[in-house]
């Protein structure tokens, strides 16, 4: 099953080994959810998953500019 991770900023799927198959720069929430159902075509993970991550990282981000 392949994995999807953010980091500094990037959406990445990863393959069974942990090697970065694709990324795409987080901008906003809908853009990545319509990334993570393009992947879930082409590969196997678990997109529910990757929502899960997705809601977190622009809740916190969200969190962060309110703070400033």
């Amino acid at each position: 099953m392949h994995l999807i991770e953010i980091v500094d900023d990037l959406l990445v799927v990863l393959d069974e080994d942990g090697h970065g198959l694709d990324a795409h720069e987080l901008c906003d929430y809908p853009a990545a959810q319509r990334q993570v159902e393009a992947w879930a075509a082409e590969f196997s993970l678990d997109a529910a998953e990757a929502d899960v991550q997705l809601k977190a990282y622009f809740l916190a981000r969200c969190d962060e500019e309110a703070s400033r």
